[in-house]
């Protein structure tokens, strides 16, 4: 006799486990990229690029022939971007034909095709379903990473490789990259991501954990002392509320990481041979840094954790309730005050002080080294960007070459100093590929921020808004980190903007 109560048991059904596979898949594939990327040298590696890029290449085309892949039909924005990507790859690959060296064209070339598989991988994968395990397999990957790399200086014993394969002598923290300004822009591509899930996950232990790891990833960040990743930061956060649906909640995850921030910048800036020695600290500022930055992470994932139930078992206040319209009020006084503060600063001359101050080969030296965000100096930009101008002057349609740039900079320079990039992916591709390289690539990323930023605005459904929002703020953070660093050859960082853009442009 059948048993009747047996149709009642809980267990987890064939289709539960179809639709939980390819969150659970996504997430994990956005995760290991990360972490894989992150951990061999940020990507910067040709060889690893390669590798790279032949792995998701058949993955991509393996899943199309089983029927894998995509998951969704494509719309029309997805096919705009994978056109600009791909004509830019194209224009770079003609480039052989004026370019002084074959084998750095080719190499860019290679590089190219690997973020073009990248990106239509990305694009394949995401739909309704996996856009969020998409984002949170980033955000996790950029927690675990920066985790490691705060780890690297207050435990350095276990990483015996670090000082080894230092390039050059810093106190800034430069693991896994070997570059402090690099690990500081990956950073903060993560926080805008950590910020969605502290104050938008459905799961109060992702809302904990996310809590969690944004103190973590703004002391990575601050530790680089990277003028660029705060820049990134600020564009990036900017971006974020600017576009996310119901605000609150997300203030106040950013509230409780401010606070916690605060008492791990305090307890850093006072152990100054933690903060500013080329050797290891001694193992008592090290030690003690190490368990305050292991309290404040445990508390803010608590004070997260009760913020969420209170949230969800207190009404919320009358007031504390804003329509769409106050928002955009809002909004429209805070770009007012903005604008005034710009118009004053020119009128001033504070602009041009600083414009003065940019164009300085180097910030004054001073034993803190948290001095030097004070500065504006450009630590040899100006003059790297200069070069690059006068560059695509002497060619500009099609520049001088994809991947040349280190010639022109060693035929022209004249501040005796070796650089392979022009520190700006826009200029560098100015001078590279002139005009049409500017466009194609140029257009890739601003079609996908303000085509991504039209559809948050005229989204009504929250969650789809919400997503959209934080893909829009990566790109553009990572917009902003391109502008001013070479993050365009250290490829993890390419590859987040990559995914990133793929979720921009298909979801909501």
């Amino acid at each position: 006799m059948t048993d009747v109560n047996s149709s009642t048991v809980d267990t987890p059904s064939p289709t539960r486990l179809r639709e939980a596979l390819p969150r659970a898949s996504v997430f994990t594939l956005a995760l290991l990229l990360t972490v894989y990327l992150g951990l061999s040298g940020g990507g910067f590696d040709i060889i690893v690029r390669s590798e790279l890029g032949l792995v998701i290449w058949w993955l991509v085309l393996l899943g199309a022939l089983i029927g894998l892949l995509p998951r969704a039909p494509l719309p029309r924005a997805a096919w705009i971007v994978i056109a600009l990507l791909a004509g830019f790859l194209l224009w770079s690959w003609i480039g052989l034909s004026w370019s002084s060296s074959h084998g750095l064209t080719l190499a860019t070339v290679g590089q190219l095709s690997t973020y073009l598989g990248l990106l239509a991988l990305g694009i394949c994968v995401v739909a309704t379903d996996t856009a969020t395990a998409l984002l949170g397999g980033l955000a996790a990957g950029i927690a675990l990473v920066s985790g490691l790399a705060v780890l690297s200086k207050l435990t350095p014993s276990l990483f015996p490789a670090n000082d080894a394969a230092s390039f050059y002598a810093t106190a800034r923290l430069s693991y896994p990259f070997d570059y402090a300004d690099g690990v500081g822009e990956f950073a903060a591509l993560g926080i805008p991501l950590l910020a969605h899930f502290a104050g938008g996950a459905r799961s109060l232990l992702a809302r904990a954990l996310a809590a969690a790891g944004l103190p973590l990833v703004l002391l990575c960040l601050a530790m680089t002392v990277s003028r660029g990743g705060i820049l990134a930061t600020v564009i990036g956060l900017g971006c974020f509320l600017a576009l996310s649906p119901d605000r609150l909640p997300r203030l106040s995850a950013l509230a409780v990481t401010a606070a916690g921030i605060a008492v791990l910048m305090a307890a850093l800036l006072t152990r100054p041979q933690l903060r500013d020695s080329l050797r290891i600290a001694p193992a008592a500022q090290r030690h003690s840094m190490l368990v305050i930055t292991l309290v404040v992470v445990l508390a803010c994932a608590a004070a997260q954790a009760l913020l969420t139930l209170a949230g969800r078992r207190v009404k919320r206040p009358r007031a504390l309730r804003v329509s769409r319209e106050a928002a955009r009020r809002v909004a429209i006084s805070i770009a007012v005050l903005i604008a005034a503060a710009v118009v004053v600063a020119f009128a001033s001359g504070f602009a041009a002080h600083e414009w003065r101050s940019f164009k300085q080969v180097n910030a004054s030296a001073h034993s803190n080294q948290y001095f030097r965000l004070l500065s504006l100096a450009g630590s040899h930009r100006y003059q790297y960007w200069q070069a690059a101008f006068h560059a695509f002057e002497s060619s500009p349609l099609h520049g001088i070459g994809p991947g040349t740039f280190r010639f022109y900079w060693a035929a022209h320079q004249t501040i005796g100093e070796y650089v392979q990039n022009a520190h700006s992916l826009w200029f560098e591709t100015l001078a590279e590929t002139g005009l049409v390289g500017i466009v194609l690539l140029g257009g890739f990323f601003l079609f996908t921020v303000i085509a991504g930023a039209i559809r948050a605005l005229r989204s009504t459904e929250p969650a789809a808004r919400a997503l959209l929002a934080t893909a829009v703020a990566g790109v553009a953070a990572f917009c902003g980190a391109a502008s001013f660093d070479w993050v365009w050859q250290i490829g993890v960082i390419p590859m987040i903007a990559m995914l990133l853009v793929a979720v921009a442009v298909l979801h909501g």
